[in-house]
C-alpha cells in the first residue's frame, strides 16, 4: 500500500482529487450562502451542510488510498421536498441543479477510482506514469476552464491542442488525419480534447478544438528554434543547426490569436481545426531570415547538428476548414513577424541588465 501511495502518479492523482474537492467545497459554500438568503431555499441547508461535512472528511485524508476509503463511505441525503414560503424559484433551481451535478460527477469519479485493486493500479501507474501525470495536470486545467466558461454563461468553448496529437506524419495535417501521439504531451492533449468535448456537451456549450502547429513571436519559449537562434545571434554566438532541409510551417502569434478569435465567433461545434500558415518553406530559409534581420554578416553552422533518428521533414497545416468557416488568412510575413520578435527579445535583455 505504501508503494502505491508513494508512487509519483498516485501523488498526482491525489493532488487532482484534492483540488477537485477543494473547488467543489468553495462552490458549496456559495450555495450555502444562497440557501441562507432571505429568499433562498433554506429547506436545503441541512443537505448542503451534510455535503460539506463529507468534503471536509475527504480533505482530511493524507493519500489516495485514504481518499478512496473515505469516498466509499460518502452518502448523499435526499433533498428536502418542502416548498418553503417566499423562496425564489430560480435560487431553488440553482441549488438543486448544482447539487445534483456535483453528486453525479463525484459518484462517477469515486466509482472509477474504487473499481480497481491496488495491484491493478500499481501495474497501470508503472506502465503509464509520465503520460498519466501530464494527463491529470492538463485534464484538471482544461476541465476547470470549461467549468469557468459555463459559470460565465459562455455559449462556446475553444481548446488549444497540439500537432503532437498526430505523432509522426509527413503531409498536410487536418481533422481527418489519424491521431497517434507518441509522447505524454500528445497523449494528454488528445485526451483533453475528448474530455472537454464531453464536458461541453453536458453543459450544452459549443465545443471547438484546435491543433496548433509552430507558432513564433514575442513571449515564445527560450528553447524554441526561433528564440534560441535569435538569442545566439544577439549575443554574438554562432548558432549550430541541422542542414535545414525540413519543410516547415510557421505562423506569427498575432495571426494565431486572430484565428482563435474568429473560431470563437464562427467555429463549428464538434469540429477540429488545424492552425498554421498553410504554407511551408525549408527551415534553412527561416533561419537565414532571422540572421538577416539580426546581422546579415553573421555565420550559421548549418549541418553542425544531426537530424533526429525519426526526423519529420514535412509539417504543414491544412487550413481550408479554418478559412471556409471563418475567412481566416495569415497576414504577417515571417520577415515582418521576426523583426517584432527580435525587438521584443532585445527589450527583454535590456530589462535584465537594468
Amino acid at each position: 500500500m505504501d508503494e502505491f501511495n508513494e508512487s509519483l502518479p498516485a501523488q498526482y492523482l491525489f493532488d487532482y482529487v484534492t483540488k477537485y474537492i477543494q473547488g467543489s467545497r468553495e462552490k458549496f459554500r456559495r450555495l450555502l450562502d444562497i440557501c441562507k438568503d432571505v429568499a433562498g431555499p433554506d429547506m436545503y441547508i441541512d443537505n448542503i451542510l451534510s455535503d460539506l461535512e463529507g468534503m471536509d472528511m475527504l480533505l482530511n485524508t493524507e493519500n489516495i488510498s485514504q481518499w478512496m476509503e473515505t469516498a466509499a463511505r460518502i452518502q448523499f441525503t435526499d433533498l428536502s421536498r418542502k416548498r418553503g414560503n417566499g423562496v425564489d424559484p430560480d435560487m431553488k433551481e440553482l441549488v438543486r441543479n448544482s447539487r445534483t451535478k456535483y453528486r453525479d460527477s463525484f459518484r462517477k469519479l469515486r466509482d472509477r477510482l474504487c473499481s480497481m485493486s491496488v495491484e491493478e493500479y500499481l501495474r497501470e501507474l508503472s506502465a503509464n506514469g509520465a503520460p498519466l501525470r501530464m494527463l491529470i495536470t492538463l485534464a484538471s486545467e482544461y476541465i476547470d476552464a470549461v467549468d469557468a466558461a459555463n459559470e460565465c454563461g459562455c455559449e462556446g468553448w475553444i481548446g488549444t491542442g497540439s500537432q503532437a496529437e498526430y505523432g509522426r506524419f509527413e503531409g498536410k495535417l487536418n481533422a481527418q488525419v489519424p491521431a497517434f501521439p507518441e509522447n505524454g504531451y500528445g497523449i494528454a492533449k488528445l485526451c483533453a480534447g475528448q474530455m472537454t468535448r464531453i464536458a461541453c456537451s453536458q453543459y450544452g456549450m459549443r465545443h471547438v478544438w484546435t491543433r496548433i502547429l509552430s507558432i513564433y513571436g514575442p513571449y515564445d519559449g527560450e528553447k524554441t528554434m526561433v528564440m534560441s537562434t535569435i538569442a545566439a545571434l544577439l549575443d554574438g554566438r554562432i548558432p549550430d543547426c541541422t542542414r535545414g532541409e525540413q519543410e516547415w510551417d510557421y505562423l506569427y502569434s498575432d495571426d494565431a490569436g486572430r484565428a482563435l478569435m474568429l473560431l470563437g465567433q464562427s467555429g463549428h461545434d464538434g469540429k477540429i481545426y488545424c492552425i498554421g500558415s498553410g504554407r511551408t518553406r525549408p527551415l534553412r530559409e527561416y533561419i537565414e531570415d532571422i540572421r538577416d534581420a539580426v546581422n546579415p554578416d553573421a555565420q550559421i553552422n548549418f549541418g553542425a547538428v544531426d537530424y533526429a533518428p525519426k526526423q519529420v521533414f514535412y509539417l504543414c497545416a491544412d487550413i481550408s476548414d479554418l478559412h471556409d468557416d471563418t475567412g481566416f488568412e495569415p497576414s504577417t510575413a515571417f520577415a515582418d513577424g521576426i523583426k517584432d520578435t527580435i525587438n521584443y527579445l532585445k527589450s527583454e535583455k535590456i530589462n535584465e541588465k537594468n
